[in-house]
């Protein structure tokens, strides 16, 4: 049976896609991947929670915010008379630049592109939400998007890599090695957690954005998506092939 030479170019370019996989999946930063998908999917989610609010853009919702804190009272004295004097009276304009930010950070997280600015923007929405007295899931997010910032998470998998001009240099061939038991563990733990978010996400009673975070089994559909990612970048890590 002869194989044409389209059929060898698409088995080329799969073994190709494959391989960089592999090389991606190798770099030491990889396992930072799953952590930047996962912040990208909540800062979008809050974007939807507010797109499909109708009182958002008005300004309503996030006056209502602020008044229920400020009646409660500020952690920070300083921050209430600055929501006070400059965030109530240009209410509309904040809703927009809120609601902005979360998609720009969101998509930027996502696709890896310009990583740390949107990391950056991210923290800076969060410790405003810190601050005037929302802690959850803002202290939580500060945390991770300072790891992701510090281990240089757009370079993985993501559109960063393309913005840094490296040399090429010529790469030696590819060896096949003793696949190895971890290889193996991780594909097992990979279709165990796809199994759980499968099951999990046919148990999801509440597929709104702003309702999603307390249905435990849109959270366990998502915290098993994060295991899956991670099991498979240690699924690709140990490479049944190698560059030596």
């Amino acid at each position: 049976m002869k194989i044409s030479t389209h059929q060898f170019n698409l088995v080329s370019n799969l073994f190709d896609f494959y391989t960089r996989i592999q090389q991606e999946a190798r770099k030491p930063n990889a396992y930072l991947l799953p952590i930047r998908i996962f912040l990208a999917v909540g800062w979008l989610r809050a974007f939807a929670e507010k797109a499909m609010d109708p009182h958002w853009l008005t300004g309503e919702t996030l006056t209502q915010f602020f008044n229920a804190h400020l009646h409660t009272g500020m952690p920070f004295q300083v921050y209430q008379n600055f929501a006070l004097n400059v965030f109530l009276p240009d209410v509309g304009w904040m809703a927009a630049i809120v609601m902005a930010g979360q998609l720009l950070v969101g998509l930027g997280l996502l696709v890896g592109l310009l990583t740390p600015y949107a990391l950056l923007g991210g923290m800076f929405m969060n410790v405003n939400f810190l601050l005037s007295g929302a802690p959850n899931p803002s202290a939580f997010y500060i945390v991770l998007q300072l790891v992701l910032l510090m281990g240089r998470a757009g370079e993985v998998f993501g559109l960063d890599q393309l913005l840094r001009r490296q040399p090429r240099y010529r790469q030696p061939p590819l060896r096949r090695r003793p696949v190895s038991t971890l290889r193996w563990v991780s594909l097992l733990c990979a279709a165990i957690a796809a199994g759980i978010a499968i099951f999990a996400f046919t148990e999801i009673m509440h597929f709104d954005p702003g309702t999603s975070v307390k249905d435990a089994a849109a959270v366990l559909c998502v915290l098993a998506c994060v295991g899956m990612g991670l099991s498979l970048i240690t699924y690709f890590g140990q490479a049944d092939y190698q560059r030596y």
